[in-house]
């Protein structure tokens, strides 16, 4: 592991110690807070506009980075098909972004999409590139498994709705500064349920003088869909 406790890895004691692994954590009136470098945060932005940008998302009000399409690999693979994105630098602006949403943990549920893009060419996946776990042939092996992915790989559907909210996210010019724990808490408590034909829930925070609660029926397609979904749309 080489020598740990090395000169050059010391600081002097300080409140805004600068970039460590990735993260700028800061100590200031009473506030434990992170971010990234800007450096570090102009490159993500960069390669998220690039990915919306593969994904058909409207970028005509979004104020685009310089370099965003100077990427070398990019220029060496050419355009891909309509629907289609290049795998090996998808896979390596992922690398860099899964790196970076370490420090913006909400914004990690939306590289899903570009996660099940980059895995949707194995056999046994459905058309959304979820796999499929209640068949029998890959557990006798009755599936010819491909070995390499394609030079262009098929965006799934969600694919452009995630990198619409990532470009939503990081629009500020400057790093998101997030609080790493709060400095007042406030309890809340949720009483609700989903049916199979409709929903409700009730809300009520400490110190109100009141409460809200929401009720109403699903939509045709959501009434088919499984419980799991109807209980997170009811969230």
């Amino acid at each position: 592991l080489g020598l740990q406790d090395a000169a050059r890895k010391r600081r002097a004691p300080s409140q805004e110690p600068g970039a460590w692994a990735g993260a700028v954590v800061s100590t200031i009136d009473g506030k434990v807070q992170k971010s990234v470098t800007q450096d570090r945060w102009n490159k993500a932005k960069q390669k998220i506009q690039w990915l919306a940008t593969q994904a058909g998302c409207d970028m005509t009000k979004v104020e685009m980075m310089d370099g965003v399409f100077d990427d070398e690999v990019a220029m060496k693979l050419g355009s891909a098909p309509k629907g289609y994105i290049s795998h090996k630098l998808a896979e390596k602006y992922r690398g860099f972004l899964v790196y970076v949403l370490r420090t913006y943990k909400t914004m990690v549920p939306f590289l899903k999409g570009l996660h099940l893009t980059l895995d949707a060419w194995w056999a046994n996946r459905d058309k959304e590139g979820w796999r499929l776990t209640n068949t029998v042939e890959p557990k006798f092996g009755f599936i010819d498994q491909p070995t390499k992915a394609s030079k262009f790989v098929k965006m799934v559907q969600r694919f452009k709705g995630d990198m619409e909210v990532l470009v939503h996210l990081t629009r500020h010019e400057a790093p998101l500064i997030i609080p790493v724990r709060p400095t007042k808490t406030i309890a809340s408590y949720v009483v609700g349920d989903a049916s199979g034909s409709g929903y409700g829930a009730t809300i009520w925070s400490q110190g109100a003088d009141s409460f809200v609660a929401t009720h109403g029926g699903w939509t045709q397609d959501l009434s088919e869909a499984s419980s799991n979904k109807r209980e997170a749309y009811n969230l």
